[in-house]
């Protein structure tokens, strides 16, 4: 919880190749130590598909991306 008593959602984002390193034991503590409720979300960067910004501009005119990604 808040200091004024909400329940919290963590988000976790883990840039480690390894799901059960070091920085995921770490990420996965902090993250039950902040929820009371266990509502947290955990992404491993090297599992999704991110492509890099192709500075196309299509953000600027449009909602969203021009590429298709996670």
């Amino acid at each position: 919880m808040n200091e004024k008593g909400k329940m919290m959602k963590v988000i976790g984002f883990i840039g480690s190749a390894r799901h059960n390193g070091k920085t995921a034991e770490m990420v996965q503590t902090l993250a039950k130590k902040l929820t009371s409720d266990g509502d947290a979300e955990i992404f491993y960067l090297k599992d999704q598909d991110i492509h890099p910004c192709i500075g196309c501009e299509y953000c600027r005119t449009k909602e969203g991306c021009s590429q298709k990604d996670d």
